[in-house]
């Protein structure tokens, strides 16, 4: 397991190692989701209050994954209004270009059924973001990294012009083989858009509010040992902290039933 310096996790509850344990009181207001989804789907959808002082969200998934809010102070992670304001998002937090910046991210642990091999999938979310919320290296969703072994699947908004990207890793015949594909769209208005990418066969496929593009992408099996991390793909300085909002977090082999409809 990767050490991480700064930030850690003692009892389901976020501690930053400089500065001392976070009180359990001072998480964020948890949710629980408005339905359930077939068992083998992930859907993140942080709607309905569940309780306050621990540190665990459910999936719609009928349960089947548990999460830990990982933050470096109380309520860096915070609960908004989510697209068209009839349910809740999380908000993660703002530009910071120094290593004492606040970081949150949400993290489920390593399952199988989060690992496609060699089928077709897909995953993604909405997210909200403003022109001064984007980075260099901003991430939505992602298991694995890209020194992962078996591979990685990641939506990324990488660039200050706000510019959603889907990458995927994964192991051809021993071979490691990658693919990124970047929308033409930028999503960086401070209104809220459906996100997703999709392999099916050998294509790549980046969907933003229902308009899609698709290229090329012969990737083999993608099998990881690595947590799902919304938001961030790590607690370190620079792990690729997202600035914005993030809701409806799925993930799915085959055709999913999770994927949010198109918010234009």
């Amino acid at each position: 397991m990767r050490a991480h310096r700064q930030l850690g996790v003692v009892l389901m509850a976020a501690v930053l190692m400089s500065c001392g344990p976070v009180a359990r009181d001072a998480t964020p207001d948890l949710v629980e989701p408005s339905e359930a989804r077939d068992d083998d789907e992930l859907h993140v959808d942080f709607e309905r209050p569940l309780y306050r002082g621990g540190s665990r969200l459910f999936d719609a998934g009928q349960g089947w994954a548990d999460a830990v809010v990982l933050e470096s102070q109380p309520r860096a992670l915070t609960l908004v209004a989510g697209a068209a304001d009839i349910d809740r998002a999380v908000s993660f937090p703002p530009r910071c270009s120094d290593r004492r910046c606040v970081r949150a991210l949400v993290e489920l642990p390593d399952d199988d059924r989060l690992d496609p091999g060699q089928q077709d999938f897909v995953f993604g979310a909405r997210v909200r973001l403003a022109a001064d919320q984007t980075d260099t290296g901003s991430n939505i969703v992602q298991k694995g990294r890209y020194e992962t072994l078996g591979g990685q699947w990641k939506l990324q908004i990488d660039g200050a012009d706000g510019h959603p990207s889907c990458v995927l890793q994964g192991n051809l015949e021993g071979t490691r083989e990658s693919a990124r594909l970047e929308a033409a769209q930028s999503v960086a208005d401070d209104t809220w858009h459906s996100v997703s990418c999709q392999r099916s066969g050998d294509d790549l496929t980046i969907t933003v509010d229902g308009s899609s593009e698709t290229v090329a992408a012969e990737l083999g099996a993608i099998a990881n040992a690595e947590p799902v991390r919304i938001g961030a793909s790590g607690p370190d300085y620079q792990d690729d902290q997202f600035h914005g909002d993030i809701d409806d977090v799925y993930f799915c082999t085959g055709e999913c039933t999770a994927a949010p409809r198109p918010t234009a």
